[in-house]
């Protein structure tokens, strides 16, 4: 198979136009927290943030989260639709909607002075020049002045702007714009407005512009695209590769390349011309709304229905299977003298990429055996590869076994492969060492003691020096001597990945726990303990700047050798690594290989490493390597609730004792993986480690001097400082101030100075405040023992509720058996007056049959709705706290908000909002339930009684991110105060009145969650309404495999002898009437005489025993075990009927044998059914036991 993805001017034809494939792609969509899936419009400010226009408003993001400005949060916002954007010279935002424009300044959008009429106008287009800003609305075309003292000045129809409508704008660098509108091109300059029709007769609508920085014109219209250079208009059509679709986004990146966004699809123009995005898939018939390219030099791509795209062109450059390669997961990589990079993996073969072509070699080519486990080129360049049969040479165009006379192990696996400069070559083998030497074979096996294991790196001294890595530790082969060398040598590990063989002789060994050294005889070690980015090396490579690369399973790193050697000797301490993974354009961060060599640095001094999804290549002098440094920034400062304007200073007044931080990082690779810390100098003993969080609130601050500062972590490694810090001062109130403790001071001296008869006086009054302080703690010993009070009727109240959930879980078991003959007997009975009515002889008898059936049917479905009560309230009694499984959350959320029921109804409309492909949690289910119900009720409480067509209580269920999912419960209510957010997990916290809440319900809701290693988080708005959300590990595969229930087959009806067990009358009776129209049915109230029948010849004869789990006599545990002892065959016939309440002796007896069980109460058709199978199976057994024994 051949494919050709790129000119074959330049080795490997990619860098001078990088396919769009290439490009790291990554999307954010509504689950990210973009408000709404479209890109209208995307800009980017110089504190580093991106701003995204949608149709639900205007979306702030800081390379992790979206900040959305709304009419919710943004009153001076007449319309949600954010239209347009554009950043000035001095890098104020500015915002176009479809009702007005607004700027972006000082941390709120606001009306833009001085323009009266655009704010009842759609603004259609934004464009800034260094001096103005030129907004295109519906009626008009507006210049607004931002420097010089230049005057507002407006341009209509009556000034030649067609229509007045000006639907998009570019400066045209000499002062002027050019701009876009319902028949043709405008030129605005000054006083002069010129109107340039476009090329034919119907001329089309022009949607977007660019101006190149060749001086070219880009016009992108309803009907395609044009071009307009030194006054000549050029049509791109389909022959060009250009689509003939609408186009309203241009943008030339900084490589020179054109990106044209149309109605579907994006395309691109670069040095061979246009072509479309045929990668990332998402992008290729999509609408494409926006293009920008922002400092880091990514492409944002704004869609229609799709949300917004990033396309970045990393140092890595991958080649997989969207550049046509068949070898997904290659294990093998090398590059032969003749231009060719090969690799291969362990199921796919081999292919080779050449000039831009990438062919596939396989059975077709030679190489039957396709399980490729070693490539090596040997020193006259012939191409060698190990597969697990054998090794292949290529000829140059197939590939071709050794003669069988040379004496190479017959279907020997070759592990790996090292030249000899004389043109041969060593092989690891699973049969032995083996030398191929000027057409002679020589092999060192057992024999010679070589020890038959996995080997996988292999290398040859100059000195012929053999070493070749194991499982088991190093070996050397030397003068005919194997050597092993392990841990208790001082290795870092037993399994070696890699060697690399230094200038002055030391052996670098790469292990799966660290990177060592042999030197002098002596081995030295790194760990991730001395700042190794990860300690497994697959591979090992060095660079010209004296770096080390390594593979890993976390990516690629990069670690001075130095700096290394220096640890190892003792003159340092930490080793300064950078990972490269994903972020760097790697499609997968792991890099494991698996084969040998899986690292290898090319001719062209490129580096290439095998993935999980391709091959990656690097140039190791590429600056995009030295990643900028993440930048800590601090968004908003909140005191007591209400922002405060951004400041380095800040200074609180005397009382402000509550102060919020909101903080976050800008880094272009990957925001939210950099780690955060922070801490509030003065009050926080050290570093606090944000992990999620980006706010973190401080209450109860004394008066003083404090440091808030927060820092990120580099990809070195090293924490950047300084981060981002304000200083905040409280001022103190008078009375805690020195001032005042001096003047207390000097009144005391007063007062001794003042002589006995101001002593008398003082005594007294020091008498008398101490009989204050005396009466102010009694009070304060009297509000302590209320308090001790409520606590005490709090903790009674607690244990009253455990109570109530166990006498509901008993009252369930109780209401189970008469229920089970009630539905039994009923539906007996409906059965038997509709045989009656076929036989009634007359109408009226008939007709008062037939009502008398719907009697029955109706009483069975009110027993039916009591059964389903019993089985929710089975739910909340269940005390089986510690089990944990797959929970099935959409259920137990159901059930929660039916016994929620009696509190909604009055107050709230409940909307269930649950994704279709939400997977099994891992937890327990009667926990659960207990959460979800009091969450439902807080939510309930927190709503007025008597409008419920007002509020709403929303149950949300969908998938998070790292295999989570999250549940929410949502209302509209009051929400929760700033002050009190921190102290709603407390345990004995509450705000309900006195007998309304104990304070344990959220206390044990977080305890509950968190057992279930979850999270439960909460936002609120006081007056809009709180979110609790639920993040749950979701179960695993194998966990959510759950036991089916009996499959009922059809068939002819076979008549058994059943034998019922059951020390409730009643129960038998229903049961023997359920069964007996198609079975021979006894019936035995004691479980002692069923035995004695059971154990007796009639025993055999019976084809199924249903037998009650719990009775006073004799259990049917103990019956079964007794039975199992005499009778193993009949035991396997039992089938458990139970009502529910296990104890924890019937829960394990339930879980150990694999006997059929019965639920009561039980629906009668199915349990005939299924009788009727376990009927079929007895006799089916039966058969098979006597034909075996006849045999």
């Amino acid at each position: 198979m051949l494919v050709v993805w790129g000119a074959a001017t330049a080795a490997w034809a990619l860098e001078a136009d990088r396919r769009i494939s290439q490009y790291n792609h990554q999307a954010w969509r509504s689950e990210s927290g973009l408000p709404q899936l479209s890109g209208l419009a995307c800009a980017e400010t110089p504190d580093g943030y991106l701003w995204f226009g949608t149709f639900e408003g205007l979306a702030r993001f800081d390379g992790a989260r979206f900040s959305v400005f709304d009419r919710k949060n943004t009153p001076k916002m007449q319309a949600v639709s954010i239209s347009s954007l554009v950043t000035d010279g001095s890098g104020v935002l500015w915002v176009g909607t479809g009702l007005g424009l607004l700027r972006y300044e000082k941390g709120q959008l606001r009306q833009v002075p001085g323009v009266d009429g655009l704010d009842v106008q759609p603004i259609l287009g934004l464009a800034a020049d260094s001096t103005s800003v030129w907004v295109g609305a519906a009626e008009e075309l507006v210049r607004v002045p931002t420097s010089g003292g230049a005057p507002l000045r407006r341009y209509t129809a009556r000034d030649g702007i067609p229509g007045g409508a000006v639907w998009a704008l570019v400066p045209d660098g000499e002062g002027g714009v050019w701009g876009g509108t319902a028949k043709g091109l405008v030129r605005v300059k000054g006083d002069s407005v010129v109107l340039t029709p476009l090329p034919g007769t119907d001329a089309p609508r022009v949607a977007g512009l660019m101006l190149a920085r060749d001086g070219t014109l880009w016009i992108g219209t309803t009907q395609g695209l044009y071009s307009l250079r030194e006054g000549q208009f050029t049509v791109y059509g389909a022959e060009q590769g250009v689509p003939r679709f609408q186009i309203k986004a241009l943008l030339e990146d900084r490589d020179g390349n054109l990106w044209v966004g149309t109605d579907n699809g994006l395309v691109r123009r670069g040095v061979t011309g246009f072509s479309p995005a045929l990668a990332p898939q998402s992008l290729a018939n999509e609408p494409i709304l926006s293009l920008c390219e922002v400092s880091d030099g990514s492409v944002w791509v704004g869609t229609g229905r799709d949300g917004v795209h990033r396309l970045r062109s990393g140092p890595f450059l991958p080649v997989g299977e969207p550049e046509g390669a068949t070898v997904i997961s290659p294990t093998v990589v090398l590059d032969t003298k003749d231009g060719s990079l090969w690799w291969g993996s362990l199921r796919g073969g081999l292919e080779r990429m050449k000039d831009g072509v990438i062919t596939r070699m396989g059975p077709e080519r030679g190489l039957e055996d396709e399980r490729v486990r070693s490539l090596a080129e040997s020193s006259d360049g012939t191409l060698w590869a190990g597969t697990y049969s054998g090794a292949y040479w290529f000829n140059g165009e197939r590939f071709v076994r050794p003669k069988p006379e040379l004496g190479f192990p017959p279907g020997a696996t070759i592990w790996s492969m090292a030249p000899e400069p004389d043109g041969g070559m060593w092989f690891a083998t699973s049969s032995g060492l083996v030398s191929l030497r000027n057409g002679r074979v020589t092999v060192y096996g057992r024999e010679q003691g070589f020890t038959v294991e996995f080997i996988m790196p292999l290398l040859r001294e100059d000195s012929g020096t053999i070493w070749y890595g194991t499982h088991s530790g190093l070996v050397r082969f030397s003068q005919g001597t194997f050597t092993r060398f392990t841990t208790h040598d001082g290795l870092a590990g037993n399994s070696v990945f890699s060697l690399f063989l230094d200038t002055d002789g030391a052996l670098w060994v790469g292990t799966g726990t660290g990177l060592s050294r042999l030197k002098d005889g002596r081995f030295s070690s790194v760990t991730t303990a001395q700042g190794l980015p990860d300690n497994t090396v697959y591979s090992l490579l060095l660079d010209a700047q004296d770096f080390f690369w390594m593979s890993s399973n976390k990516g690629v790193a990069r670690v001075s050798r130095g700096e290394v050697a220096e640890v190892m000797d003792g003159r340092r301490e930490p080793v300064r690594g950078m990972l490269f993974d994903d972020r760097d354009g790697m499609r997968a961060g792991e890099c494991n290989g698996g084969g040998q060599p899986a690292a290898w640095r090319a001719r062209d001094k490129r580096f290439w490493f095998v993935g999980l999804q391709g091959v990656s290549g690097v140039r190791t002098e590429d600056a995009r390597l030295r990643s900028p440094l993440p930048r800590p920034f601090i968004e908003e400062i909140r005191v007591h609730g209400q922002p405060v304007p951004s400041t380095d200073r800040l200074e609180l007044a005397p009382g402000q004792q509550w102060v919020d931080f909101r903080f976050t990082v800008f880094e272009p690779h990957g925001a939210e993986r950099v780690p955060l810390r922070y801490r509030l100098e003065g009050y926080d003993s050290g570093w606090v480690a944000a992990e999620e969080r980006r706010i973190v609130s401080y209450s109860r601050l004394t008066p003083g001097t404090y440091h808030f500062e927060v820092t990120a972590l580099g990809r070195d490694g090293r924490w950047v400082e300084p981060g981002a810090r304000v200083d905040v001062t409280l001022r103190p109130w008078f009375h805690q101030t020195g001032w005042f403790y001096a003047l207390c001071v000097l009144a005391a001296c007063g007062v001794v100075m003042g002589g006995y008869a101001w002593r008398v006086s003082g005594l007294k009054e020091r008498e008398r405040w101490l009989q204050a302080r005396v009466e102010e703690r009694t009070r304060e010993l009297d509000a302590n023992l209320q308090e001790l009070r409520a606590t005490q009727a709090q903790l009674v109240q607690a244990g009253k509720m455990a109570a109530v959930g166990t006498l509901a879980a008993g009252v369930g078991h109780e209401i189970n058996n008469p229920l089970s003959y009630i539905m039994s007997n009923l539906d007996h009975a409906s059965g038997e007056v509709k045989e009656l009515a076929r036989e009634a002889g007359s109408q009226a008898t008939l007709d008062r049959l037939r009502e008398l059936e719907q009697v029955l049917r109706e009483a069975l479905m009110g027993a039916d709705r009591v059964r389903r009560i019993v089985k929710d309230l089975k739910t909340f009694s269940r005390q089986d706290e510690e089990t944990h499984g797959p929970v099935d959350l959409r259920a137990v959320m159901d059930s929660a908000a039916k016994m929620a029921a009696g509190e909604l109804r009055p107050r709230a409309q409940l909307i269930r909002e649950y994704a279709e492909d939400v997977p099994s949690v891992e937890g327990n289910e009667a926990r659960l339930a207990q959460v979800f119900l009091n969450l439902i009720i807080n939510a309930a409480h927190a709503l007025p009684e008597g409008k419920p067509e007002e509020n709403e209580v929303r149950l949300v269920l969908k998938r998070g991110g790292e295999a989570q999912v999250v549940a929410e419960v949502r209302d509209t209510g009051c929400g929760i105060p700033p002050e009190v957010m921190g102290r709603i997990f407390d345990p004995f916290f509450t705000t309900k009145p006195v007998g309304v809440g104990t304070g344990l319900g959220l206390a044990l809701c977080h305890a509950f969650i968190s057992s279930m290693s979850g999270r439960i988080e909460v936002e609120s708005q006081v007056g809009k309404g709180t979110v609790f959300r639920v993040r749950l590990p979701g179960a695993s595969r194998a966990a959510q495999q759950v036991a089916l229930a009996p499959q009922v087959r059809s068939g002819a009806t076979v008549r058994g002898r059943l034998l019922v067990v059951d020390d409730d009358p009643l129960v038998s009776s229903a049961l023997r009437r359920t069964l007996s129209r198609e079975h021979d049915v006894d019936v035995e109230e004691s479980a002692r005489q069923a035995l004695e029948r059971l154990t007796s010849s009639e025993g055999s004869s019976y084809d199924v025993i249903l037998c009650d789990l719990m009775m006073p006599e004799m259990t049917g545990m103990e019956l079964h075990a007794q039975l199992l002892a005499a009778s193993p065959e009949r035991a396997r016939r039992m089938v458990f009927i139970t009502g529910g309440a296990y104890t924890p002796a019937a829960k394990e007896f339930l879980e150990t044998v694999r006997n059929p069980r019965v639920e009561k109460p039980f629906d009668s058709e199915r349990l005939r059914a299924l009788v009727r199978e376990w009927v079929k199976e007895a006799r089916q057994e039966a058969r098979l036991h006597e034909g075996a024994s006849r045999r």
